[in-house]
């Protein structure tokens, strides 16, 4: 995910130059996805690239290394959401 986590807000480009594949999106998208994948209206990281274009790889054979391992992204992901909205989910049964 194209996102520093030294908070600045950007990667480095040369930082992501060894990379297979990037997902660029503002943190306030990425969060967003992440809330509709823990609702369950997410879509797919592969639908979503095909309407935004949010995944870019560094050559062709990284777009197909994004083709083969998409869904094991996608349950990374998915379980990912789910996990970090537990907390709320158990403070809203309570």
């Amino acid at each position: 995910v194209r996102y520093d986590l030294n908070g600045d807000g950007a990667a480095d480009d040369a930082a992501l130059r060894d990379c297979d594949l990037v997902i660029d999106m503002s943190p306030r998208d990425w969060t967003r996805y992440l809330r509709r994948l823990a609702k369950g209206t997410g879509p797919s990281l592969l639908s979503l690239d095909l309407d935004r274009d949010v995944v870019s790889a560094g050559s062709p054979l990284g777009q197909i290394k994004f083709q083969r391992y998409h869904l094991t992204l996608q349950a990374l992901f998915d379980e990912g959401a789910k996990q970090a909205d537990m907390p709320r989910l158990v403070e809203a049964a309570s």
